[in-house]
């Protein structure tokens, strides 16, 4: 989107577009520099569990979520147990070896 701006020098009216200003713009100027947080190797920390593992997401509706966060409330576990334990189940089902024994 462009704005417009009007100066008045004398009996001239000069008119001139300015450009948009983006929050990405904004902060950059104000920290002085562009940070890139991708090549950042402090911006995620290895974590020891997570060392040797692949991450696996889905996207799901809104009450497949909740009932997951109540069934993991009630029985004191983690939503990732929960998970953990489908897709083991899943995999024997198949004649897969469990991923419980890794």
């Amino acid at each position: 989107m462009w704005t417009i701006q009007q100066y008045n020098i004398g009996t001239i009216n000069y008119m001139s577009k300015k450009s948009k200003n983006t929050l990405s713009d904004a902060l950059n100027s104000a920290a002085g520099s562009v940070v890139n947080h991708k090549n950042d190797k402090n911006s995620y920390p290895n974590v020891k569990s997570r060392e040797g593992k692949r991450m696996i997401a889905g996207y799901f509706a809104p009450d497949v979520h909740r009932n997951l966060k109540m069934i993991a409330a009630q029985n004191d576990i983690s939503m990732q147990d929960i998970v953990y334990e489908a897709i083991n189940n899943y995999l024997k089902a198949r004649g897969y070896p469990s991923i419980l024994d890794k």
